[in-house]
């Protein structure tokens, strides 16, 4: 679960006003993570361009502590998915 402030983002896209035409993009960038992960933890980002120049970056963060699974969880989610098919 991944989060930015709706703040961040409308500082990001005050630019749209403009009066010229500008083409936006973005690039979700997400760094590899391991549970546990804890509310608030950088857990990658989002970087903004206009034109192909890149005017903000966004950090996303977790909105929900997320514990490590144990031994018995990871059984099950596997087996889960050997009866739906998914391997």
């Amino acid at each position: 679960l991944l989060i930015a402030t709706k703040n961040t983002l409308a500082s990001a896209l005050d630019l749209i006003g403009n009066t010229e035409k500008n083409n936006y993009s973005y690039s979700v960038n997400l760094n590899k993570v391991k549970a546990p992960v804890k509310v608030g933890d950088i857990v990658g980002s989002v970087d903004i361009y206009s034109n192909d120049i890149k005017i903000n970056t966004i950090d996303l963060t977790v909105n929900e502590n997320i514990k490590k699974a144990n031994v018995f969880k990871l059984y099950l989610r596997n087996l889960r998915g050997l009866l739906k098919g998914s391997f």
